[in-house]
């Protein structure tokens, strides 16, 4: 499926997958917050949804540190909120 990888230095990578369209292309500089894709099916899905990694020297981490970091606490109850939808995957 279709997919970005982010190069964040210090050995880390960010790897999104099962996207649509795709907003940036290899080599360009991006800002935190930045749009880099649209989340798709791609890859066989039976839905649309986003898989996240973080890699750090080529390891796969836990992405739940990375992924709480900075919100407020109305975004983590919007997360929560949204995560007792009924087929809702937060993976």
């Amino acid at each position: 499926g279709n997919y970005v990888e982010i190069d964040h230095g210090y050995g880390y990578i960010t790897r999104y997958t099962h996207l649509d369209d795709i907003l940036v292309h290899y080599g360009q500089t991006i800002k935190e917050g930045q749009p880099i894709a649209s989340v798709g099916m791609s890859g066989g899905v039976i839905a649309p949804h986003l898989h996240y990694q973080v890699l750090k020297d080529g390891e796969k981490m836990d992405p739940v540190r990375f992924m709480l970091s900075g919100l407020t606490t109305e975004n983590y109850d919007q997360m929560v909120k949204a995560s007792k939808k009924i087929n809702q995957s937060l993976d």
